[in-house]
């Protein structure tokens, strides 16, 4: 549900939005009335609702960086923005804090959001530009690196479990343990070809 018509507010507030990456469509949340204590634990729910749960748990995939959009309220459309050098490293400052749990840095970031994505929320002037936070989603390291080695691990439990507490030849039970461990890979395998697949189209 877009919020462009609901863009008038008098408390801290900041709307983080994914911007869909082949029809530039925008799902965004709302968190208004925000504290400094509470800026952080906003976002994270935000954040929450615009990936649920099983995307989150099974997408190798998860947010790596933040972007800004500019929002339109009287033409009802977004539009994302090309940042200049400044404003990256300034956005990838914020998502080091934010990422890392600095909670100290609330207080540094809230009135930032205020001043530079809604000014045109508090202010008469038309012109005043009013900008979403958004969230960028790239390849995860870590979960690449659990989605792949789990399955390997498997395997070999199950070879060496196979091997070892089954009685008979001990050529035939070894060529059968690994031949297991095999099927396992590559069931695995298709798995993750899967979860790729689906990430990589399935999770804008």
């Amino acid at each position: 549900m877009s919020l462009l018509k609901r863009r008038k507010y008098d408390r801290n507030h900041i709307i983080i939005g994914r911007v869909h990456s082949r029809s530039g469509a925008v799902k965004e949340r709302l968190a208004d009335d925000v504290h400094t204590e509470q800026f952080f634990h906003e976002m994270r729910k935000l954040m929450w609702q615009l990936r649920p749960w099983w995307k989150q748990c099974f997408s190798l995939k998860s947010t790596r960086a933040f972007g800004l959009y500019e929002c339109f309220p009287n033409h009802a459309y977004h539009v994302p923005i090309k940042l200049d050098v400044q404003t990256q490293a300034t956005l990838a400052e914020f998502y080091h804090d934010f990422n890392h749990g600095r909670e100290e840095t609330q207080r540094r970031w809230l009135p930032w959001i205020q001043e530079h994505f809604n000014a045109g929320d508090h202010s008469q002037q038309p012109h005043e530009a009013r900008y979403g936070l958004q969230i960028i989603q790239r390849w995860s390291a870590t979960k690449l690196a659990v989605f792949g080695s789990v399955p390997i691990l498997l395997s070999f439990a199950v070879g060496f479990w196979f091997q070892f507490s089954v009685e008979g030849e001990l050529t035939a039970v070894t060529q059968t343990a690994w031949t297991i461990s095999g099927f396992v890979i590559g069931a695995a395998g298709v798995g993750i070809a899967i979860l790729a697949a689906v990430s990589q189209y399935g999770d804008d």
